[in-house]
């Protein structure tokens, strides 16, 4: 087959010249190629496909073969010089014009003289506009209009029919300045158009599309009429604006920091510092990190008083988050703000608060200073809570001094080994708890008994208390006469005994004796020296008087004169306040 299929539009018209109306689609510079790598004059990166519906006239093939002769001379059309060209072209690479008939009977047999008239038929042309075009993600594709005619086969002189040209995005991307151009034949009266016609010039009507959304199509609807008989050969194309596209991504990536402490804690507590750092932007933020200066008071665990935290980079929209225990050095309220700050100046701050409290115990025991030995001790004890914060599971211990038998608690104070033990619950900031124990003071000596209290978070507090347990000295005097009555120029012997009733012993112990006129001194003796002294006797001081021990002393006189006479004597010690007399009655007679 000669190289003139070149002239594509020529060629298409010839194929339909069968047919009373023709459709022909072509297409300019911008979607289509007129040469091809071979010379073969098939395009390159277009594809037209006209199909002939309907019952064509038998010899179909040899009347486009006659049509072409006429038109460019003789061109030897054949079915395999046709196969030839398709099978070149698929193997460069490239699309070939598909002609489609529904006769395929192409042949060299001659022509009959008169080709029958054909039958009524609906024409339908179809091109393909590609171009090549590069999306915003930087992908190569294709922009493809596909330009379909539909037009009646055959129509009457002046009577009105229509046609229409359906412009199709087969592409991806949305086209824009989609144009079509309709060659409209001299002998065709257009009589109205949807849409309407931009203008006819030079025989073309001109519609302008604007945009076409991938896969969207508009549709072109022409009415008019012939003005004579004779074939009506029209053509279009249709040209649209194809683009390329680059994308650069424009982020911008932001920080959003959040720190939170618990509003309260104790201070043997430590304190969870929770961050979360959040890019809230667009973009990857580079290089996060969070920095933290506590203040004065609070440190990590480890002893810091800064924490860093590298958080690296951190996508849009992602999240970290990181806890980080602190430990409370004192009491107060702790106010500190972190930073969070990334490559490119990116900066967040978030500040949070914490109180520290903390319970304070204080205990006070009181009991007595002294004691004797036998009665009963009873310790009373006090405990305060004076700081800002409940102190829970509170508990007070008491140790029993060393030999005090335990003899009663209250408040439900529990006795076990020397100890006394209270579980006193909860004690509010500013509240008091008060118990006591008793224990009996057997011994002599001094008694300590000592109390401490803990609770949750406070520090143990304890106090003691003493007690000095003596004996009662219960020192007894006694005197008597060994005769009576006695007459006067004879002598009488008093006897004073000392006798130690209590259980401690009595110490500095002095007796003194006085004699009336009626008695005169003989002597004295006993358990100490006696000295007389005119009308006195005194025995030097007994240094101690055991618990039921006895002193003996003896004092003798002579009657001098008759009466009803009386032996006074007087005991003083270190225990009595006051001293203890004694008077003993006798009788001296002449």
């Amino acid at each position: 087959m000669k190289r003139y299929l070149a002239r594509n539009l020529a060629l298409c018209c010839a194929v339909l010249g069968m047919l009373t109306l023709v459709g022909c689609a072509s297409s300019n510079g911008s979607g289509m190629s007129s040469g091809s790598p071979d010379g073969s004059g098939f395009p390159q990166t277009s594809k037209t496909t006209v199909v002939t519906q309907g019952h064509p006239p038998k010899d179909g093939a040899k009347v486009v073969q006659t049509y072409m002769d006429n038109l460019y001379g003789k061109t030897e059309l054949r079915d395999d010089d046709y196969h030839r060209h398709v099978d070149k072209q698929s193997a460069t690479g490239w699309t070939p014009w598909h002609w489609r008939h529904q006769a395929h009977n192409w042949g060299d047999e001659p022509m009959p003289a008169k080709a029958p008239a054909p039958a009524p038929m609906m024409n339908h042309s179809v091109m393909n506009f590609p171009s090549a075009v590069t999306d915003a993600d930087g992908k190569s594709c294709c922009g493809v209009v596909t330009l379909e005619k539909f037009a009646p086969g055959e129509v009457s002189v002046g009577e009105t029919f229509e046609y229409k040209l359906v412009a199709t995005n087969k592409g991806s991307l949305k086209l824009m300045d989609v144009v079509v151009t309709d060659m409209l034949p001299g002998d065709f009266k257009v009589e109205s158009s949807n849409p309407a016609v931009e203008g006819v010039k030079e025989g073309k009507g001109v519609w302008m599309l604007g945009e076409l959304e991938p896969g969207a199509s508009k549709t072109i609807t022409v009415k008019g009429s012939a003005t004579k008989p004779g074939r009506l050969v029209n053509c279009s194309t249709v040209t649209f604006t194809p683009y390329a596209c680059v994308a650069t991504n424009v982020i911008e990536p932001a920080l959003k920091l959040t720190k939170k402490m618990p509003s309260d804690v104790l201070l043997c507590e430590r304190i969870p510092a929770t961050f979360e750092i959040t890019n809230t932007g667009t973009g990857t933020a580079r290089n996060v990190v969070i920095n933290d200066s506590l203040p004065k008071g609070l440190v990590t665990e480890a002893g810091d008083g800064n924490i860093k935290i590298v958080v690296g980079d951190l996508a849009s929209g992602a999240s970290k988050r990181y806890v980080v225990n602190l430990k409370p050095l004192d009491t107060g309220k702790y106010t500190n703000k972190a930073m969070a700050s990334a490559d490119g100046g990116l900066k967040s701050d978030a500040s949070a608060s914490v109180a520290v409290h903390e319970p304070v115990l204080k205990i006070t025991k009181t009991g007595p200073e002294k004691m004797f030995i036998g009665k009963t001790i009873t310790y009373k004890i006090k405990v305060t809570n004076t700081g800002d914060a409940p102190a829970e599971m509170a508990t007070l211990e008491d140790t029993l001094p060393a030999g005090a038998p335990f003899v009663s608690a209250t408040d439900g104070g529990t006795h076990a080994a020397g100890k006394v033990t209270w579980n006193l619950g909860t004690i509010a900031p500013k509240a008091s708890k008060e118990v006591s124990v008793s224990v009996k003071a057997d011994n002599p000596g001094t008694y300590k008994d000592v109390a401490m209290a803990k609770a949750k978070c406070a520090k143990a507090v304890d106090a003691s208390a003493e007690t000095m347990v003596t004996g009662i000295p219960a020192i007894l005097l006694e005197v008597i006469d060994l005769d009576d009555p006695i007459q006067v120029g004879n002598n009488v012997v008093y006897v004073i005994t000392v006798t130690n009733q209590g259980s401690a012993p009595g110490t500095n112990i002095v007796i003194e004796n006085t004699l009336e006129d009626t008695m005169q001194f003989v002597s004295a003796a006993g358990a100490t020296a006696g000295k007389n002294t005119g009308k006195t006797v005194k025995f030097a001081p007994i240094a101690s008087l055991a618990p039921k021990a006895k002193a003996e002393f003896r004092v003798t006189v002579k009657a001098v004169k008759a009466g009803d006479v009386r032996f006074s004597t007087k005991m003083t010690s270190d225990q009595i306040s006051r001293p203890v007399e004694e008077t003993e009655a006798t009788n001296f007679f002449e």
